[in-house]
């Protein structure tokens, strides 16, 4: 049975990114499916398909005010949950019973880094090796090293590298992705970013060709005097011109409870924008999304394609229930259904997939998170996991006041702000720190309503706390 499309990668989207951006819920898998049916039927090369189901993917995460990993191979997936994620087992239905179909195993330093991550394939008596990452960091705890090697004749082999660098703001400078050949590491592509007052406005990729960087790709990033995000556009590098030829963009309406994007596409080469599909995502009183319709443009006017809708959630707003549909020209049909569980850190414990068989929900896949303090490479000696933060007053209109206990010494304690769009907003702390109770001020009156988070990074272990700014 052929899973949703991406499953594995969607678990990530549940969890809340370390630099303390907007909680992300699950990207529809038949949303993207659909996006990329229509995508290979355009008439355009197949480096411009590329390019538009990128945007197109990264645009459904800006969205809902996220942000997507830029790290193909998974690292920030696994340095969220108060005890480390080190396990992640997917099973299949065969009909009667689940059966082992895929497994991640994590390892982490004492200091809660994950260090590496062994991805394994059940072979129906045990589980074989694939694909293995390792991780390296700098002293802020940034991963700046991934590798990802893969298995064969009983024995790692690499196969790609990403190397990043950071600024003095922990914001991603440069995104460097190396393939292995002939015993030595080859450049592939670069991404380098522009940053105004912390937020992304610019992403150039590059191609490593004939032993120099060439352009290949950017976009342009453009935001309202709101910081909601107004328009994205990709843009390809014309050699013979020296010049950026526009090729898809995404323009961005808002309402009070609900959001447009409407995605457009230069299929002529001309600088003629056709529309090719949008998105119009509802959201409650509470800013969470509730429901999100994917239309397609036919013959002049917008036709409904696949719909997602978060059903359930638990007591503290978390997507327990999602259920996926598709228009059968007359009404919505379910297709796809997703029923997620969580422990009492609001971790994902478990995400069963089932699917629509015409009367009844069919069991396809359930993937199982396993945490705990798993050590590699340093003492076994476990990190504390708590630092008893204490945010007070909130909801606020002035000044708030920041309370935690550090139970050891700190050589580097760093306290930001971030807003839901994931832009840093004031940095309270960044230096080292003796153990004991620690109280720091954040003066809310310079910022406008609405929901901020407060991140405290402590020697590479995270914690993040939410405040509201009336």
């Amino acid at each position: 049975m052929k899973k949703p499309l991406l499953f594995l990668v969607i678990i990530s989207f549940l969890t809340l990114p370390v630099s303390g951006q907007k909680k992300c819920d699950r990207v529809s898998p038949l949303k993207m499916q659909s996006v990329m049916d229509d995508v290979d039927a355009l008439p355009v090369s197949e480096g411009q398909k590329d390019l538009y189901i990128s945007h197109i993917e990264q645009a459904f995460i800006e969205q809902a005010g996220c942000v997507m990993s830029d790290d193909a191979f998974g690292v920030d997936q696994i340095q969220q949950a108060d005890g480390e994620l080190y396990m992640v087992i997917t099973e299949e239905w065969d009909g009667a019973s689940w059966v082992n179909d895929e497994r991640n195993r994590y390892s982490h330093t004492a200091e809660g880094l994950a260090v590496s991550n062994t991805f394994q394939i059940w072979n129906g008596v045990d589980w074989e090796n694939d694909f293995l990452s390792t991780f390296e960091y700098n002293d802020a705890g940034l991963p700046v090293v991934s590798v990802g090697q893969v298995w064969e004749n009983q024995m790692w082999i690499n196969n790609a590298r990403l190397l990043r660098t950071f600024d003095e703001n922990m914001l991603l400078l440069e995104f460097t992705r190396q393939e292995w050949e002939n015993e030595e590491w080859v450049n592939e592509s670069n991404t380098m970013y522009t940053y105004d007052n912390g937020v992304r406005t610019v992403s150039l990729q590059r191609s490593w060709v004939d032993s120099m960087w060439v352009n290949s790709t950017q976009t342009l990033t453009e935001f309202d005097d709101q910081g909601r995000i107004f328009s994205n556009a990709s843009q390809f590098w014309d050699s013979a011109s020296e010049s950026w030829n526009e090729v898809i963009r995404t323009d961005y309406e808002y309402t009070d409870t609900s959001s447009v994007a409407v995605f457009s596409g230069d299929f002529l080469g001309i600088g003629i924008a056709e529309p090719i599909i949008r998105t119009l995502t509802f959201f409650d009183e509470n800013d969470r999304e509730t429901e999100s319709i994917v239309q397609d443009y036919l013959n002049g006017t917008w036709v409904n394609d696949v719909r997602f809708v978060v059903e359930e959630r638990n007591a503290i707003g978390l997507p327990t229930r999602n259920v996926d549909y598709a228009w059968d020209g007359v009404s919505w049909v379910p297709t796809n259904l997703f029923i997620d569980t969580y422990d009492s850190d609001s971790d994902l414990l478990t995400s069963l997939f089932q699917q629509w068989g015409g009367s009844t929900w069919v069991n396809a896949f359930l993937t199982t998170l396993s945490y705990g303090v798993i050590t590699t490479g340093v003492a076994d000696e476990a990190p504390v996991r708590s630092m008893d933060i204490s945010i007070y007053p909130t909801p606020t209109v002035h000044d708030v006041t920041i309370d935690f206990d550090l139970a050891s010494p700190a050589a580097r304690l760093n306290v930001e702000v971030f807003d839901l769009l994931g832009r840093r907003v004031a940095v309270l702390a960044n230096r080292s720190s003796s153990a004991g109770l620690q109280r720091l001020q954040w003066s809310a009156e310079s910022v406008p309503a609405g929901l901020y988070f407060v991140r405290i990074h402590v020697d590479g272990y995270s914690e993040v706390k939410s405040v509201v700014r009336l």
